[in-house]
């Protein structure tokens, strides 16, 4: 391992990293940055199904201009020609996290509707409603904005994301404008509007960059921001010198180095007994289940035993029916089994299955209103709930990511919901009356316990759902404590 350690601090002294014998650049290397760029560019710009659109042709549906003694607004615009840009500066600043980014783009078509009435630089009267086209010849984006640095969630590569910009543009070439219909209802003042323009493209131009160009500019740049979460590029932007030797002598780890990262990974596995790996659904099921008794345990310090659990109060207002239960307390989870675990290191799809022989809910209601379609409920008092046989499923989305505090890989449950199936059978119990009327009562009482599955839906949402919430929370307080290879079972 120390080899490792000391290959890896070679490569940052010399300033010059390698991933696969392949030299990446560096943070200095404007070409080789600019070349790197122009990779991403032609990646991104064509759009990447299911997740980046084109940016070629870029739409706009309306931009109002603020332009001194003019009201002018544009609609349905459309910008062409982007995918003949090229990149021809990447420039990266690491004090700062700024960077320079300019295209050089040989015909851009705008075409837009436009609405238009007052005077054009205090020179020409506009009085128009309708199309036009704005053609810019050898035209010049130059873009700053903000970057930042992150490990992806979803593959523990370092990435980048975009943070703001200002646009400055520069026209070296022409500023041919075409109308579809008269600029002005006097047709020689339609005539002079065209040729003014025609005339004083670059003063044209100044115009139409704020805030025509600067938007489409944003969606362009909201494309590439895409794409660098998504997508590890080619090159690698190490740390200064003396920054990258601080960390080496310090902690001999650069966690935003992929090829760092994997090599310590890969060596720790080697020299450590095997763990699972997120497609093994018997040893990840072995760790939730791990897991989930530490939460019925309670973990010192950190986590409230999960059995029983409590909740102040819960609102359920449903069509019909207004219902508040307070004082609720669930029983029974530390008899539940994790009946299945698996997760997808692609998709980030998790689903959690517990099968719980009896969970009971106890609490206090006030309740007015119809359930079932004829179950008269009117009345507040004691009750509770015992379901039998009962499946619990809990789906949704996980992230993973490295913690400062340990420099390990974790995960944390970001979104989730719930179905159940209920095997066995509901039952419902209360010493009050559910009805002022007692006939009533104690024939609801009795349909209730009837219609297990009606009533288990009602229970459901939201009552069930606010306690799995709960344990969602306890489970990530679980995740931000303990890295994934501590929560799964070694083989």
């Amino acid at each position: 391992m120390g080899c490792v350690h000391f290959l890896f601090c070679l490569s940052v002294l010399v300033n010059t990293h390698f991933i696969n014998g392949q030299e990446i650049c560096t943070l200095t290397d404007i070409e080789c940055l600019t070349r790197e760029a122009q990779k991403a560019f032609n990646a991104f710009v064509p759009g990447i199904k299911g997740l980046i659109e084109p940016s070629d042709p870029l739409f706009l549906k309306e931009i109002q201009s603020n332009i001194p003694g003019l009201s002018y607004r544009t609609s349905n615009l459309t910008l062409t020609g982007i995918k003949q840009c090229q990149v021809i500066k990447l420039r990266l600043i690491r004090e700062d996290l700024s960077y320079q980014y300019d295209l050089q783009c040989p015909q851009l078509v705008l075409n837009y509707h436009h609405k238009a009435k007052g005077s054009l630089m205090d020179t020409v009267e506009l009085d128009t409603d309708g199309l036009a086209t704005a053609t810019f010849s050898d035209y010049i984006l130059k873009i700053n904005g903000k970057y930042g640095k992150q490990i992806s969630e979803k593959d523990h590569k370092l990435h980048f994301f975009l943070n703001g910009f200002t646009l400055d543009t520069e026209l070296r070439g022409d500023l041919t404008y075409a109308i579809h219909s008269p600029l002005h209802s006097d047709q020689t003042k339609s005539d002079i509007a065209l040729a003014y323009i025609n005339q004083n493209g670059k003063e044209i131009e100044k115009r139409l960059k704020s805030p025509t160009m600067e938007k489409f500019v944003e969606k362009l740049l909201e494309n590439l921001d895409l794409y660098l979460r998504n997508f590890n590029v080619e090159i690698q932007y190490p740390d200064d010198k003396v920054g990258a030797e601080d960390e080496c002598l310090k902690k001999m780890i650069f966690v935003k180095s992929l090829s760092f990262l994997l090599l310590f990974f890969v060596f720790k596995t080697a020299h450590s007994e095997s763990t699972c790996t997120y497609n093994v659904t018997e040893c990840m099921t072995k760790g939730a289940q791990h897991v989930y008794n530490s939460l019925v345990a309670g973990v010192k310090d950190l986590i409230e035993p999960i059995d029983p659990m409590h909740i102040e109060k819960i609102d359920a207002d449903f069509p019909g029916l207004k219902y508040q239960v307070t004082n609720v307390t669930l029983n029974g989870l530390k008899n539940c089994a994790v009946e299945l675990f698996k997760s997808d290191e692609i998709s980030f799809d998790f689903e959690l299955d517990l099968h719980c022989p009896k969970l009971v809910f106890t609490y206090h209601y006030d309740c007015k209103g119809v359930i079932l379609t004829s179950i008269e409920l009117d009345g507040q008092g004691y009750a509770n709930i015992a379901l039998d046989d009962y499946y619990i499923k809990i789906k949704g989305k996980f992230k993973k990511f490295i913690s400062v505090k340990d420099l390990k890989p974790h995960i944390s449950i970001v979104s989730h919901f719930i179905d159940t199936d209920l095997k066995g059978k509901l039952r419902f119990e209360s010493a009050e009356l559910i009805n002022p009327d007692k006939a009533k009562s104690d024939l609801g009482k009795i349909a209730i316990n009837e219609n297990h599955k009606g009533i288990e839906m009602l229970l459901r949402s939201p009552i069930l759902e606010s306690f799995v919430k709960l344990i969602v929370q306890k489970l990530n307080t679980y995740f931000v404590n303990f890295s994934v290879d501590e929560l799964f079972p070694q083989e």
